[in-house]
């Protein structure tokens, strides 16, 4: 099937024509990783439009964001959001170095499952993933993913804990340690 360049230079579309039918044939024969895609499909867009479609890895993207998160926001806030983002990171191991376009929603699901299957209260666990989805919002903005993988998370539903009053002599209790 045909496909245009949507460039005018005689050369350059028969160089970018001849690069897409080079991958074509290495994607069919099982060649070509989605690593390797992402890196053809960025040198061809730098060569034709000065850009790259590099994308940071999730860990340098998610520390960038944090920076501005500090400058932003309360010393509380940041110290919160670096938590998310540090038990998110854990969890990712490896994955963390991928590039952001990697991460899927699967990712955060299994985040959340984790985090809930280890007893974290249900409230936590859809804090730290509003978290994230502000995050990977501002990924969306800028130009680094084309789609919100947060947005598709179903948050836990939120368990509210009633506590019982304090007695007297609990209080009481409570200020002779003090």
């Amino acid at each position: 099937h045909r496909r245009s360049t949507k460039s005018t230079n005689k050369r350059q579309a028969t160089r970018i024509a001849t690069e897409w039918e080079d991958v074509e044939r290495k994607s069919r024969q099982s060649e070509l990783t989605t690593t390797q895609l992402q890196k053809v499909f960025s040198d061809i867009s730098e060569s034709i439009t000065g850009e790259s479609l590099k994308s940071p890895s999730a860990k340098d993207y998610l520390s960038e964001w944090l920076r501005g998160v500090a400058a932003r926001n309360a010393e509380l806030t940041h110290v919160r959001y670096q938590h998310t983002v540090k038990i998110f990171l854990d969890h990712l191991g490896a994955r963390a170095e991928k590039t952001i376009t990697s991460l899927t929603t699967k990712h955060f699901d299994d985040f959340m499952n984790s985090r809930l299957t280890a007893n974290i209260a249900s409230q936590t666990v859809s804090t730290d993933l509003k978290i994230l989805k502000s995050a990977f919002k501002r990924a969306l903005d800028h130009g680094y993913i084309l789609k919100n993988p947060v947005t598709a998370v179903q948050l836990p539903k939120v368990r509210s804990s009633e506590r019982e009053i304090f007695t007297p002599e609990e209080i009481q209790k409570m200020l002779d340690v003090t």
